[in-house]
């Protein structure tokens, strides 16, 4: 099915439905053989609210492979791990809980706790407050890895809804949602996090691994190749919602945010003797830093600033 198969999505429409609650005998109905083929990663913290409909997309894939869902809470005091451990316990042969007893964010970057873990020959990522819409997602972007080995990862659409209201159809420009070739991957592609499968490829760290975030990922992935658009895959619904860690960041503070990034990124590739990356991210770290001061002293020109910003990378 092509993208305009699917309903069209509208600002303003319901939120998409989640997928519908499943018994694990009939998640593990079609899979053939034992060992995890997909790694889903899944980070959680105070999504009470949302962690189910992740764990029904989850749950609610159609595969003929195994795969495993290993889902991070970082402590939450709201809810959010007992559904975790309670979703576990009704599926132990699907989920693996990783529940903190006290939240370490702000010394432990939570995919070196996942990334190690994950024993599939691919990985697929989606935060606790966001959800899959299309049964048939991690059969399709694997078969399509499977077919395309040029490939070290594909994408979908990707739907931006509030108080379960459509807001934005899809979070990125049109010309964004295609094929992405090594070299684009590598500088920083805009692949949003709940529509990427991956292969589960050695990710060289040349520092304290203090980037193990999904931008770091994606550059050192395009080491390897580059992401296809699988434009069958329905959308994937992300959240904007108060307690959005990203989200609820004004522009400028995002800006400051990717400088830091981007400067560490430089860093890091000159390490590891990639020089043209090094430059890149250089370059990239100069123009927000520069975009931060001019936001600062001149919040009229920043605000035009911030619309090109948008466009480019679809945030």
């Amino acid at each position: 099915m092509s993208a305009e198969g699917h309903r069209r999505i509208r600002s303003g429409d319901p939120a998409p439905a989640a997928l519908p609650v499943r018994s694990e005998s009939e998640v593990v109905a079609r899979w053939v053989g034992d060992r995890p083929v997909v790694s889903v990663l899944c980070l959680t913290y105070q999504h009470v609210g949302f962690i189910e409909d992740a764990l029904r997309g989850f749950l609610g894939q159609d595969t003929d492979f195994p795969f495993e869902v290993i889902v991070r809470d970082d402590a939450s005091t709201d809810g959010t791990a007992e559904i975790v451990r309670d979703y576990a316990a009704r599926f132990p042969n699907v989920i693996r809980p990783v529940l903190e007893t006290e939240n370490t964010f702000a010394r432990v970057r939570p995919g070196l706790v996942l990334i190690p873990l994950a024993r599939g020959e691919f990985i697929a990522s989606c935060e606790g407050d966001d959800y899959w819409t299309d049964p048939a997602k991690l059969q399709t972007q694997r078969d399509g890895l499977i077919d395309h080995p040029g490939f070290v990862a594909s994408h979908h659409g990707v739907t931006v809804v509030r108080s379960d209201v459509v807001v934005r159809p899809e979070k990125r420009t049109r010309r964004q949602c295609r094929d992405f070739t090594a070299h684009e991957l590598a500088r920083g592609a805009r692949i949003i996090t709940s529509s990427i499968l991956r292969r589960n490829l050695p990710m060289e760290t040349i520092g304290p691994g203090r980037f193990a975030i999904d931008l770091w990922v994606r550059a050192r992935l395009g080491q390897h190749g580059g992401a296809r658009w699988e434009a069958s895959v329905k959308p994937s619904v992300h959240r904007l919602h108060d307690g959005g860690i990203w989200s609820s960041r004004t522009e400028v503070e995002r800006a400051r945010t990717q400088h830091a990034l981007f400067a560490g990124f430089s860093e890091e590739f000159a390490l590891s003797a990639h020089d043209d990356l090094a430059r890149y991210y250089r370059r990239m770290a100069r123009a927000l830093g520069t975009y931060a001061r001019v936001a600062d002293l001149h919040p009229s020109v920043a605000a035009a600033m911030a619309v090109a910003r948008r466009s480019a990378w679809g945030s």
